[in-house]
């Protein structure tokens, strides 16, 4: 086929696609969020699919089935079931280890290999590696290249490590005095070998329950990658392409594995425009996709809006993606956060009710002096 027959070819089965879906939405009533309707975008990922030998869909891991395609997984396996397909959940320091351990089981259940990795976390772990070793300026003291090490460390800290710093300062000193109380009464203070055994045992048994689920540096995510697929056709080097929504952290991920700022990153979703390829070593080369909107039957726009898949600037009404807020957010945890006074139910009205959009809305402007009539907050609060 030729250049135009094949541009004609994509054309006439894009349209055919899209007439589809404006059927189901006017003869079965199906509402479908918005999603990219620009062809040469559509004509970026069917290449990006095409030339692969290894497909990373990359989700975030504060909704991984928001951002997971379905479709798109059958659709590689339609144009060629050799390739290798792995879901990558991205800002994986957000989790937990049995949230990272429970979102591994339900991947597996339905047959999606899944690795955990976080883009943010391995740029800082780079970053204080190449301060160590001098390569950033050379006029910063010694003590303020340990302040400065110390500041990414504590930036990157994940969910786990937190929450085991916590644990820890909630020791109570009855608690540690107890315990030095027990050591003294078997026998002046000394473990016997037997405790230490049992303690070892349970701690391999612990390892091998989260090995699974761990979040994988950026050499050990390197290694994953080269042995999930095989090199097809005459290239003498394996492709993996990256794909997903905007906005999910493709282009911080492949900045991350490369070890310097290679794609462009920004906060509005969709900068990656045309995708990219980066040798990352002479057998190795990295994709980079658009960021591409889906669509789909089972989210609204709002819950996209919230996701930050969709631009904030086109929003019209700001109710409904704060209302998909105040749903899925404790009220306790809103007002910790943003040091606010919500107003609680009625005595007649459920005690367990979320706060309404106006009412977390009125809470925020009094705190910020954004009032210009109290009536409106009297009527709210």
């Amino acid at each position: 086929m030729t250049k135009e027959e094949i541009a004609n070819a994509e054309q006439g089965a894009y349209l055919s696609w899209r007439r589809d879906l404006a059927r189901l939405e006017q003869l079965d009533g199906i509402v479908i969020t918005p999603y990219e309707r620009n062809l040469e975008f559509w004509r970026q990922l069917w290449q990006v699919v095409e030339r692969s030998d290894v497909l990373v869909q990359v989700v975030d891991a504060r909704q991984p089935l928001l951002f997971f395609s379905t479709s798109l997984n059958d659709y590689i396996r339609e144009v060629d079931s050799h390739k290798g397909t792995v879901v990558l959940i991205n800002k994986s320091d957000f989790l937990t280890r049995n949230q990272r351990d429970a979102w591994a089981k339900y991947f597996d259940s339905v047959g999606v290999r899944v690795l955990f990795f976080s883009a943010l976390n391995s740029q800082s772990q780079l970053s204080v590696q190449s301060i160590r070793e001098g390569h950033g300026p050379s006029s910063i003291p010694e003590e303020t290249k340990e302040e400065l090490e110390a500041e990414i460390l504590q930036d990157s800290l994940s969910v786990d490590e937190m929450c085991k710093d916590f644990d820890e300062s909630s020791l109570t000193s009855s608690e540690t005095s107890t315990m030095h109380g027990e050591s003294e009464e078997e026998g002046g203070g000394e473990a016997s070998s037997e405790s230490y055994s049992s303690a070892a045992d349970v701690l391999k048994e612990k390892i091998e329950v989260v090995n699974g689920c761990d979040v994988l540096s950026v050499h050990e995510l390197i290694d994953e990658l080269t042995h999930l697929g095989t090199r097809h056709g005459d290239f003498p080097y394996l492709t993996v392409g990256f794909l997903g929504y905007p906005n999910v952290g493709k282009s911080s991920t492949l900045n991350a594995l490369c070890g310097a700022k290679k794609t462009p990153v920004s906060a509005t979703p969709g900068k990656t425009k045309h995708f990219q390829t980066i040798f990352l070593q002479p057998d190795l080369q990295l994709c980079d996709c658009p960021g591409m909107v889906m669509p789909s039957f089972v989210y609204t726009q709002e819950d996209l809006v919230v996701a930050g898949i969709l631009p904030i600037d086109e929003m019209r009404d700001c109710i409904p993606p704060i209302r998909v807020i105040c749903e899925q957010i404790p009220r306790e945890v809103l007002t910790a956060l943003y040091g606010i006074s919500i107003r609680p139910p009625k005595e007649f009205e459920d005690p367990n009710r979320p706060p309404t959009p106006h009412e977390l809305l009125a809470a925020y402007a009094l705190l910020q002096c954004l009032v210009v009539s109290f009536s409106i907050i009297k009527t709210t609060l």
